[in-house]
């Protein structure tokens, strides 16, 4: 990623291994097992650290781009008011998806975790699962930090993320988050 701003990690650190939080990747029902809170209170609760590196076993999760995205707005722009850091790309309460795909594509690598490509979120070299196999992946885990089985405490309301897309959305995510297709080898469906 040459060239790119340095972005801290948040981590969560627990004894001999860390969570490096990539929002919209389960990252709610991860910190819930990791508290053993429900998701009412474990956004107050759970106390995240910044880091320029991690150490131990070291864990993530990735989501395909444009389901993280559309989740994304159907939580954080459709059903609540934007947060500051979506705010300060332009990111207004109920705008449209194809208007605020247009905001996200062209927001600067320093801005929001939710927003930005989760290859700035994520440091090399640690285990990364992905979503879409959260079951298997989380299964290793489990078996390297002593963490209980993963229950899903959060859904965002949507129709499937697939129904939004447009050629014109797919050409934007597609060069935006180009490094998190590459990185995690996702593809769009045919």
């Amino acid at each position: 990623m040459e060239g790119r701003v340095l972005v801290k990690y948040r981590v969560y650190k627990g004894d001999g291994w860390t969570y490096v939080v990539n929002p919209k990747a389960a990252s709610t029902s991860i910190k819930c097992a990791i508290t053993g809170l429900p998701e009412k209170g474990v956004h107050r609760e759970i106390k995240l650290q910044c880091a320029k590196s991690v150490s131990g076993f070291a864990f993530s999760f990735v989501r395909h781009p444009w389901p993280r995205l559309v989740s994304v707005w159907a939580d954080k722009v459709q059903r609540d008011i934007p947060q500051a850091g979506i705010r300060n790309i332009g990111v207004v309460q109920y705008m449209e998806l194809p208007a605020f795909i247009k905001k996200v594509c062209t927001a600067p690598d320093n801005c929001d975790g939710h927003i930005r490509p989760q290859a700035l979120n994520i440091p090399d070299g640690i285990f990364v699962g992905r979503v879409e196999n959260i079951e298997l992946d989380w299964e290793h885990v489990m078996l390297n930090t002593g963490l209980p089985k993963l229950q899903h405490c959060k859904k965002s309301k949507h129709d499937p993320p697939f129904t939004y897309l447009t050629p014109e959305l797919r050409a934007l995510v597609s060069e935006r988050f180009k490094d998190d297709f590459r990185r995690w080898n996702y593809r769009w469906p045919e």
